[in-house]
């Protein structure tokens, strides 16, 4: 997909296509074979995802074609291979707490197992998936509560748990043998870390991005005037969390990638359910500053162009 963008200032400030690209996740493996960390985007000077966008004119508007757009990307026949990528690990949320399941191949090609290119990529092991029914055979577990609704952001992995309220679990060491507790609600002591939204019934979290990102970074003249950088949206700081009988739920999880590990305490931003009109929020998805809830008066659109003070901007019954 290609938008419109602005070049920098070497070009003449020109309009021309730009497109997310450049995408870059980082993993790193011992001489002991222990994967350290996985798949882990880096945040940038600026606090910005290694998502970058930049301009870049389609290839495939010349006058002689050497590639179409689904040599790449999923065909609307839906016939080809496209290149996608899934990580190593797929979450799950189940009736008491949360699982990661692995789904791929680690070494590259990192193939999907049961896929067609682990079929050809690594034919042992497609082989010892068929032997076994096609069942995965790798997981690990975290107890807790049901969990209704998850989101994995670098190494965290964001969890709505109903009555036990919203937890954010540390899956860092998901893939590493040398952990034996692969997944953490904290890595010391809760007296250090309290990475936990107590709440009535929270029934979904989600976060405007799941790219890790740290707004604070953005700041300062080093960024603005000299580097360019465009500054973050302030509902960017939070983890939105709804709640079948509070409403919605806001919390600042910017200490969460400032790499300090003795600040990792969660708290309330704010608590909004202004004339019940959440009553029954049950899911919600956040696009731009608008979040949408399904609640019981139906689908309530709500602007968050500044997140402590949400208004509602539909409803939908």
């Amino acid at each position: 997909m290609f938008m419109l963008g602005r070049r920098g200032p070497t070009d003449g400030g020109r309009i021309a296509p730009v497109r997310s690209s450049s995408a870059l996740v980082v993993s790193s493996t011992n001489a002991n074979r222990e994967h350290s960390y996985i798949q882990q985007p880096p945040i940038s000077a600026s606090g910005f995802s290694s998502q970058a966008f930049n301009p870049h004119y389609p290839h495939t508007e010349r006058l002689t074609e050497t590639k179409g757009c689904d040599d790449c990307h999923l065909s609307a026949a839906n016939d080809n291979n496209a290149i996608n990528f899934i990580g190593h690990y797929a979450w799950l949320g189940t009736g008491g707490g949360v699982t990661g399941v692995q789904v791929t191949e680690w070494d590259e090609p990192q193939a999907v197992i049961g896929s067609y290119l682990q079929k050809y990529a690594y034919p042992d092991d497609y082989r010892r998936h068929e032997a076994v029914q096609r069942r995965l055979q790798h997981a690990h577990q975290h107890a807790g509560g049901a969990t209704r609704c998850l989101q994995l952001r670098g190494e965290y992995l964001y969890a709505a748990e109903g009555a036990r309220g919203m937890q954010v679990y540390d899956v860092a060491s998901i893939a590493n043998k040398a952990v034996s507790e692969p997944i953490l609600t904290a890595p010391a002591s809760t007296l250090g870390e309290r990475t936990h939204i107590a709440a009535q019934d929270a029934s979904c979290v989600a976060l405007p991005t799941n790219q890790p990102i740290h707004p604070p970074s953005n700041a300062g003249t080093l960024m603005r005037p000299d580097n360019l950088e465009q500054p973050f949206h302030p509902i960017y700081n939070y983890a939105l969390i709804s709640d079948r009988k509070e409403g919605l739920i806001l919390t600042d999880i910017n200490t969460l990638a400032d790499g300090n590990p003795r600040n990792n305490v969660l708290r309330r931003a704010v608590t909004w359910n202004a004339g019940g009109v959440l009553k029954g929020a049950r899911y919600l998805v956040v696009g731009g500053h608008y979040v949408y809830v399904a609640a019981d008066a139906g689908l309530v659109i709500l602007d968050l162009d500044d997140p402590l003070h949400a208004r509602v901007a539909s409803i939908v019954p």
